[in-house]
């Protein structure tokens, strides 16, 4: 049985008024608009992050989303799925390796949307090794994201349509070194999903989640924070605040031995209603088609008390159950606490091993850190020796662009030496700045006079073979770095290219 449906996948967005979000595929209705009728469907927002090594906590706070229609839909209007004029604070840092069940709406009207719009009110980055504690306010070029597929994501009756944000941290942060701050314009990488009775135009469907806690490469590790309304034996209902609405809140059941820890990491006698949580596990449905978490760990107590820590291990668990990270962290693994992979498979304490990327969550105020759960990265564990620095044999070149060579070829100045780029055929292009998100064009950073360079990937016989090209416009006297990291801009020590990694003969740029 299927778990989810994915929709679309994403490449990126910015945030920057009139800016879009490229490379999300799908399908859509065949109504082309809105349908303002009785009948409705769901949207649920989740947001996740990349890890980054950069800042310990990247606060957003985020003030409304929307879904916005077609524009030649007639008499359709924004549904606003989210709006706190306050703001809802959220540490992206904290969403390492799952995602957060932001918000969910229900009786949206039938039909196709355009855009996701969320506004933002500020960011704040913290670095918490240094002493005291570095803040910073990143600047902002607008207070809006805007995400537009490539196709209208379609909103069907009685489905749910998830969308998941992964903001990935390490590509979004530009230090300008010639205006001495720092500019964060997100990379976003979205991904729709879709939960419900088979009856979408999406595609197919087979009764949304699925009805047992297996978890498909397509299935997000979610964790889901508030306060129990309803606490009956083993059953609760979790919302994420007291004036959430029914439809907000997800079902959760304590059975099969589900351990419960509260504030201090000693195991919680039991739950009551009105207690601050934070539980994380996997959606799915459960016999009456309810939205249930089928949960790994919940922890009592609410954040900056909870949270995450993600790093690289540096050492085994030891008899103590503690370890540590190659940052120096230390973390102790509690008694009962699991060890799951990103997809939920159940591992043990043995499978954190030195170089094993990895994120623990549970109580952060103390040291050393008390960890709950841990949830180890898909990626092999890192060889000390293999030198690239990036896990998987990735190598990461940043520099200034040179010239476009082809439509997926350019030239890119690295630390004073010229490195050929070619963009793969499956490879993403995502330009993190102004005017129009290139869709994997190489060609489109021509129009821009100063451009800004990550390309991810690995050296080949003749070009650096990159999977994502990440490119950051810059205005003329800009002196800029991306990733926060001025002195980082090269790849890794040891780490160039072949003697023979300049483009073939007769491949150079056109005339």
């Amino acid at each position: 049985m299927s778990n989810w449906t994915r929709i679309t996948s994403g490449i990126g967005a910015l945030f920057a008024a009139g800016l879009l979000l490229a490379g999300c595929g799908g399908s859509s209705s065949d109504s082309g608009n809105v349908q303002a009728s009785g009948d409705g469907g769901s949207v649920a927002v989740l947001i996740t992050d990349a890890p980054t090594e950069v800042y310990d906590e990247i606060w957003v706070t985020f003030t409304r989303i929307s879904l916005l229609p077609r524009e030649d839909s007639e008499d359709a209007e924004a549904v606003v799925l989210f709006e706190d004029a306050d703001g809802e604070t959220l540490d992206l840092l904290q969403l390492r390796d799952h995602a957060e069940l932001f918000t969910v709406q229900e009786d949206v009207p039938v039909g196709d949307y355009e855009k996701v719009r969320m506004e933002v009110a500020g960011v704040e980055l913290v670095d918490l090794d240094t002493d005291p504690e570095t803040r910073v306010t990143a600047r902002l070029p607008s207070d809006r994201l805007d995400l537009v597929p490539r196709a209208p994501l379609a909103v069907s009756e009685d489905n749910t349509l998830y969308l998941e944000l992964d903001i990935d941290a390490d590509e979004s942060l530009l230090v300008v070194e010639a205006g001495g701050d720092t500019v964060f314009r997100p990379v976003v990488f979205v991904t729709a999903y879709e939960e419900g009775n088979g009856d979408s135009e999406n595609g197919d469907v087979d009764n949304g989640l699925a009805e047992d806690a297996e978890a498909t490469d397509d299935t997000p590790l979610i964790s889901v924070s508030g306060q129990v309304r309803e606490a009956d034996g083993d059953l609760l209902l979790i919302c994420p605040s007291d004036r959430a609405s029914a439809s907000a809140c997800v079902r959760t059941s304590l059975a099969g031995d589900v351990p419960v820890f509260d504030r201090t990491g000693e195991p919680a006698g039991q739950v009551d209603a009105g207690d601050a949580l934070i539980a994380m596990g996997l959606l799915r449905r459960d016999a009456d088609g309810r939205r249930t978490l089928e949960p790994f760990s919940i922890t009592l107590g609410t954040r900056p008390t909870l949270g995450t820590r993600g790093g690289t291990a540096d050492s085994a668990v030891d008899a103590d159950g503690e370890f540590v990270t190659r940052s120096g962290r230390e973390i102790r693994l509690l008694d009962a606490a699991p060890v799951v992979s990103r997809q939920g498979e159940r591992l043990g304490a043995d499978a954190i091993v030195p170089g094993q990327a990895l994120t623990a969550f549970g109580i952060v105020s103390g040291e050393p850190m008390l960890a709950t759960l841990v949830v180890l990265s898909d990626d092999a564990p890192e060889d000390d020796d293999a030198g690239s620095g990036e896990g998987s044999g990735q190598t990461v070149l940043r520099g200034e662009l040179v010239a476009v060579d082809t439509d997926n070829t350019l030239q890119v100045e690295v630390n004073g030496t010229t490195e050929h780029i070619r963009l793969i055929a499956d490879g993403r292009l995502v330009v993190a700045g102004q005017g129009r998100v290139a869709s994997g064009a190489v060609a489109d950073l021509e129009e821009y006079e100063r451009v800004r360079i990550n390309a991810r990937g690995a050296y080949g016989d003749s070009y650096f073979e990159a999977e994502q090209i990440v490119a950051h416009p810059l205005n003329r006297d800009d002196d800029a770095s991306s990733n926060g990291r001025p002195d980082h801009a090269g790849p890794p020590e040891g780490v160039g290219p072949p003697d023979h990694a300049g483009p073939p003969d007769g491949a150079g740029p056109s005339d």
